[in-house]
């Protein structure tokens, strides 16, 4: 190309690369003034075919596509399973769950308490579009959604039952975790596939109770068992001094008749 370098200046920069198990959302800032194609359910922004000014409609795939970032922004999404997850010093290859910690509680009768959880989401390629016009990139929908959702349900989970009854229904309340937080994803674009409770780390001074009674608990067990077999043993040398008597008696009788019969 002829260009003149006084008005003209060209820059070479790499192919934008969506990798395999991803979709790059285009944001164009330059364009036609498109229709918007999000439907009347959706009021976070346009949705709009692809080369016109907004968020295109159609994702791009997995591959390598010549982008100018000068007028284009490409924001990758995920469309394979996400795990994210609340525990301090876990963090995923994908690092959106670098800023979640584990989440502190405060049960019913006033104990806190530490539990980590994990949380798996979906978002379809056709959903992926919508997620970014409302949110901008995939860390806000982590920030403003999830982490707040999540954290705001196992406080108040908590709050509705003692330490002691939230350990022993551990099972009950990861399905009803899964259940509520699925429900509330879904207003934005995004399928909750499973809520995992991972460790729970009560108090250490309840913990200490809890064991102090346990040991109680074992020790009576093992003071009535040696009750019973006290019991059994004393038993067994009553009902065998009992037999002893009776041999003497059979004998002594014995004696008495052949003393008779002489």
């Amino acid at each position: 190309y002829f260009l003149n370098p006084w008005f003209v200046q060209v820059e070479q920069i790499k192919m934008t690369e969506i990798p395999i198990g991803y979709v790059g959302v285009v944001i164009s800032y330059v364009g036609q003034e498109g229709q918007d194609l999000s439907g009347t359910e959706f009021k976070h922004g346009n949705i709009v075919a692809k080369g016109q000014k907004g968020v295109w409609v159609e994702p791009l795939g997995p591959g390598k596509y010549p982008i100018n970032t000068f007028i284009m922004r490409v924001e990758l999404v995920p469309t394979t399973n996400l795990v994210l997850n609340w525990a301090s010093g876990r963090t995923e290859s994908h690092q959106l769950d670098k800023n979640l910690s584990t989440i502190t509680v405060r049960s019913k009768d006033g104990f806190p308490f530490n539990l980590d959880v994990s949380q798996i989401i979906h978002i379809p390629t056709t959903e992926a579009p919508k997620v970014i016009g409302r949110f901008g990139n995939m860390q806000n929908l982590v920030g403003q959604v999830l982490e707040p959702t999540i954290g705001n349900y196992f406080r108040n989970s908590a709050q509705d039952s003692d330490v002691i009854s939230f350990l022993g229904s551990r099972k009950e309340r990861q399905d009803s975790a899964k259940q509520h937080i699925s429900k509330v994803l879904e207003q934005y674009n995004v399928y909750g596939v499973d809520t995992l409770i991972g460790d729970i780390v009560p108090p250490e001074s309840l913990m200490k109770t809890l064991t102090d009674r346990k040991l109680a608990e074992e020790q009576k067990v093992t003071y009535d068992t040696q009750m019973k077999a006290q019991e059994t043993r004393q038993l067994l040398e009553k009902e065998t001094a009992i037999a002893e008597i009776q041999k003497e008696i059979v004998k002594a009788d014995q004696g008495v008749l052949i003393s008779e019969r002489i």
